[in-house]
């Protein structure tokens, strides 16, 4: 009865300081952080004892957790700004309102996790006072050192009236007025208690190895996360899921882990505390053959085990201890799957990937956090981040828990005061206040929906031109739009023609996203995809300037720096990764209609769906599975190995575009690769506008510019076929070797040859040329793209005429537009996208091989001029050019 009623008195001082608002006072918050740091410091050793004993850590683990303890410590005490606070609260009394205004929860109750206890209870603890509230921590009698160790410093560091610790559960009527940190998730008090900061325990960490990983940096983080603090820690790596691809890779990188960290393994096992040794881990370690387990590495107490059974229980529960478990998948796609088929949320997804899959993992499966190609040493410290707000690395809790919005307004612009309404209830007032809100929105800052594009303004009524015979029909109504291929041209089509009529884009991958390397886009594809609500900054699109020049050895023959571009030709040159030009662009196609501030509907993408027929007069669709879709209109954006090319032209010449005799390596490396290499490089310096570096020798170019915010530099080696020495392919996923390319690259700049010992995933991608096509309709049917227009990269014009051809597609906005008149509208399209892609075409074949600045410059200004379709249109039937440079 009496340490029931001690109990009672303590905590009612605890509740009274919260009532009086001690910890309000900006003065005495820092006090107590201060006080608090020199307690923690003056007891660091004892921790780093007990942490060794009580935890199993070695000393160096017992030292960092340490110091992060500190540091959360002190980086809540460096983000109280006295002044800025003192400031903000006389806001009201010189008449300013505090929209923004946040108060702490006068009541903390802080219910920790054993592992790293101390820093789980200063942690929340110092987040706790920075806002301004009294505590509670609750410390079973236990026998550790660490739970003593927390006491001493609290009762010697902080306001023993406003900071207590307790033996056992609080009573609920206390409960009831606090915040809970339960950094268990136990139900027991929490059921009562209005707000929780919970930490979910039982949720799983996932780690994903995909085969466009630098898989060795994989298997270190993976496996540090799981051998460092005797495997106990709340974001250890449970299930590592591998695709099979470089699973070998995978395992032999992870046996080599098992040998390098052979001797602070078994040193570990000599030291490694009781609570290893419970029976829930005995028969952890006891399932591995009856589920089908192999052990791919052992080193003291230390297990790494390939599970090939995906009934095991292994893949779908919490890991304890020093156990890796590894499982082989064979796709994106297969890993999803796996992981949703248990409808859980992940509490943390480790994805060792490139950017494109890294961003389609993360997109579809569920996870409070997702990390990219690393696992934060901080993060294994500590419990797990509270559900219901961001997880951060670097503190594990946040002032901003605990507080609560209170914002204080003031009288300032534009008021209603009530009483000014009551006035009206006798007058007409309120009816004018109606018919001005009524009044129309503004427009917003692009082509207003349903209008014609941004390169028409009354071109086509009222012109003294031909009246295109389409023109003549009465009332149009919105076409069934069918689009053969989801690619840049495919979707930016979808995006122009969505606002009226009805859109379905078809798409044999499943999944989508574009596949390659990077990507430029020119002022002719900018300025149009700017127009169609095109971000760059979503993209990580990179302003460029022109190009240096250089021999083999490194030596600048020439550059050709464009100064201002935008004025010039319309629109800015952009760099970027071909799979966020991808991304944005499907955006723009499948977006709600109101985001993009536009009409009609989103665009359809049905993903896996092959095209075997199409009957370009009819529409009619024909799909590997069966299914068939009739058309008004039918698009072929699908690619230099069109379906749709031979049923358009209608001769076999044209199925497929030739060889050009060239092919060409690609691949990318992360920014810091390039930075360890030279840290002057060209590509890597944020200073100066983006920039081509063009290294030209006999038989032999090597294309250099970064993409992705700087983050990557992208790289493209053309060769002739004579050298490369062995088939290629058109395709995108084609590999090609490192060794191939040191070989055919031998003489090059040093610094160069440099860079390319560094590749990893290169793509060895065959070059090639189309001969101008006769036709790009037939029908109802229309080819766009590389289906219509292949050509080499030497231009840079490949996907910009892409985007010209989706901007042709304006002819089908207005009433006019009806079933009956898609091939009179196509007829108009052909006479202008075939004459402007086939020219390009000529120029590209031109410049293939070639040197020569002045033709590059005469061949980029007609590249760089498109005024559009309908502009062009009208100047063809006035007679004239239809691009004049």
């Amino acid at each position: 009865m009496a340490q029931t009623e001690r109990l009672d008195a303590a905590l009612a001082s605890v509740q009274s300081a919260a009532i009086d608002g001690r910890m309000r006072n900006i003065r005495t918050r820092q006090k107590q952080l201060v006080s608090l740091f020199k307690s923690l410091t003056k007891h660091a050793s004892s921790f780093i004892d007990a942490l060794q004993k009580d935890n199993s850590l070695t000393k160096e683990e017992a030292n960092i957790v340490v110091s992060a303890m500190l540091l959360e410590v002190r980086q809540h005490y460096d983000n109280i700004d006295f002044k800025k606070e003192l400031a903000q609260e006389y806001n009201v009394r010189w008449g300013k309102s505090w929209t923004g205004r946040r108060v702490a929860v006068p009541l903390v109750y802080i219910i920790s996790q054993d592992f790293t206890k101390g820093f789980n209870v200063f942690s929340a603890l110092s987040a706790a006072i920075e806002a301004g509230s009294c505590c509670v921590v609750e410390l079973s009698n236990l026998s550790d050192q660490i739970t003593t160790i927390i006491r001493q410093v609290m009762e010697a560091g902080l306001d023993n009236e406003a900071f207590l610790t307790i033996p056992s559960r609080a009573p609920d009527s206390f409960l009831e007025q606090c915040l809970l940190v339960d950094q268990i998730h136990k139900s027991s008090g929490a059921s009562i208690v209005g707000r929780s900061l919970i930490s979910k325990t039982s949720g799983r960490i996932v780690a994903i190895v995909d085969r466009t990983t630098q898989v060795e940096n994989a298997v270190k983080e993976i496996f540090a996360s799981r051998m460092q603090y005797g495997g106990q820690s709340n974001y250890a790596v449970d299930q590592v899921f591998v695709n099979e691809f470089v699973a070998h890779e995978f395992l032999a990188a992870l046996r080599k882990q098992f040998s390098i960290h052979a001797e602070a393994l078994d040193q570990i096992v000599n030291d490694t505390h009781a609570r290893d040794d419970r029976p829930e881990k005995q028969s952890l370690h006891s399932k591995f053959d009856t589920d089908h387990c192999e052990v791919i590495g052992s080193q003291g107490n230390a297990r790494a085990v390939l599970v090939n059974s995906r009934s095991s229980q292994l893949l779908h529960e919490k890991i304890e201890g020093r156990l890796l478990v590894v499982h082989k998948i064979t796709s994106l796609d297969d890993v999803i799957d796996l992981i949703l088929s248990r409808d859980e949320m992940l509490n943390a997804l480790f994805t060792f990937a490139d950017g494109p899959e890294a961003k389609y993992l993360s997109q579809f499966i569920p996870s409070a956090v997702t990390f990219v190609n690393h696992i934060p040493a901080e993060l294994l410290i500590g419990p797990t981040g509270p559900t219901g707000y961001p997880v951060r690395p670097d503190l594990r809790y946040v002032r901003e828990m605990f507080e609560e919005p209170s914002p204080q307004i003031v009288p300032e612009g534009k008021i209603h005061a009530a009483s000014n309404v009551w006035k009206l209830r006798n007058t007409s007032r309120s009816a004018a206040i109606l018919a001005h809100a009524s009044a129309p929105l503004r427009p917003i800052d692009q082509a207003a929906a349903g209008a014609w594009g941004f390169f028409e303004t009354g071109v086509l009524l009222g012109a003294a031109v031909q009246t295109p015979a389409y023109l003549l029909f009465e009332m149009g109504s919105p076409l069934n739009v069918t689009i053969i291929g989801a690619g840049l041209a495919g979707l930016l089509s979808a995006r122009v023609l969505r606002e009226d009529h009805n859109v379905t884009v078809l798409e044999k991958w499943s999944g989508g996203n574009e596949l390659g390397a990077a990507i430029n886009m020119g002022p002719n594809g900018t300025k149009i995809a700017k127009a169609l609500g095109f971000k760059p900054e979503n993209a990580g699109s990179l302003s460029a300037s022109g190009g240096i020049h250089y021999n083999e050895k490194g030596d600048v023959t020439f550059t050709s720096e464009f100064e201002d571009l935008a004025s010039k030709f319309g629109g800015e040159w952009y760099f970027q990764h071909r799979a966020d030009l991808w991304d944005e662009f499907h955006r723009l196609a499948t977006a709600p209609s109101n985001d993009l501030g536009i009409s009609g509907q989103p665009a359809t993408v049905l993903w896996g769906c092959e095209v075997v027929d199409v009957d370009v007069e009819s529409g009619l669709v024909s799909l590997a599975d069966g299914r068939k879709l009739e058309s008004d209109l039918v698009i072929g954006a699908d690619g230099i190995k069109s379906l749709v090319r031979v049923k358009v032209v209608g001769d076999e010449a044209f199925r497929t575009a030739r060889p050009s005799g060239s092919s060409a390596f690609r691949f990318t490396l992360p920014r810091d690769t390039v930075a360890n290499i030279d840290p002057k490089f060209r590509a890597i310096d944020r200073s100066k506008p983006a920039s081509l570096q063009i290294y030209e020798g006999v038989g032999r170019q090597a294309v250099i510019y970064p993409c992705r915010n700087f983050d990557l530099v992208n790289v493209g080696c053309i060769a002739s076929d004579d050298l490369i020495g062995r088939e290629t392919t058109e395709s995108w996923s084609a590999t090609g070797t490192r060794e191939d390319l040191l070989k055919i690259y031998d003489g090059f700049d040093s610094k160069l040859l440099s860079l390319f010992k560094q590749a990893k995933d290169i793509r060895l991608w065959q070059l090639r040329d189309q001969d101008p096509l006769p036709t790009y309709i037939k029908g109802r049917t229309v080819i766009i793209g590389d289906a219509a227009h292949a050509m080499t990269p030497h231009q840079g014009q490949g996907g910009n005429q892409a985007i010209e051809d989706a901007e042709g597609f304006f002819l089908f906005k207005g009433q006019h537009i009806n079933r009956a008149s898609v091939p009179s509208i196509l007829q108009d399209f052909d006479r202008v996208r075939r004459q402007r892609a086939s020219t390009i075409q000529m120029h590209t074949r031109d410049q293939h091989g070639r040197k020569d600045p002045s033709k590059m410059w005469k061949y980029t200004q007609y590249n760089f001029t498109y005024p559009g379709v309908r502009e062009c249109l009208d100047r063809l039937n006035a007679g004239e050019e239809m691009i004049a440079v």
